[in-house]
Formats: structure tokens, sequence, C-alpha cells
């Protein structure tokens, strides 16, 4: 599973489509899990990407520049 510039409603007016709990143990049930963050994204999108790495093991950051 390849997760790019992910967002969590961090920076939205409403985040009622975000009603949700992030599950620890979904890189478990997944042959890999991957980040793709870009430097330049969003504070936002840097957030959830930090957030979703503190919340789930396991799972793979990839940055890019720019």
């Amino acid at each position: 599973m390849v997760l790019v510039a992910p967002s969590l409603g961090i920076d939205w007016d409403t985040n009622e489509f975000f009603d949700f709990e992030i599950d620890p143990k979904l890189a478990e049930r997944t042959q890999k899990l991957v980040i793709f963050v870009s430097d330049d994204d969003r504070d936002a999108i840097q957030q959830a990407a930090k957030k979703l790495q503190a919340t789930i093991p396991g799972i793979k950051h990839c940055g890019f520049h720019g």
C-alpha cells in the first residue's frame, strides 16, 4: 500500500470525512506500507505523515526533495 502525500484533514474546515481512528495494525495486513512525502508538501501533509508514522509501526517513509 502506498500513501502519497496523505491527508488527515488537519487543515480542512470540516473533519467529518476523517472521523475515524488510525488502525495501528494496518501495516501487519499489507506486504508493505509506504508513505511518500515531499519536503515542499503543505505543513498539514507533513503533520499527517508524522502522525501515521507514530501510530503505525512498520510503516516506511520515503521523503523527496522538491
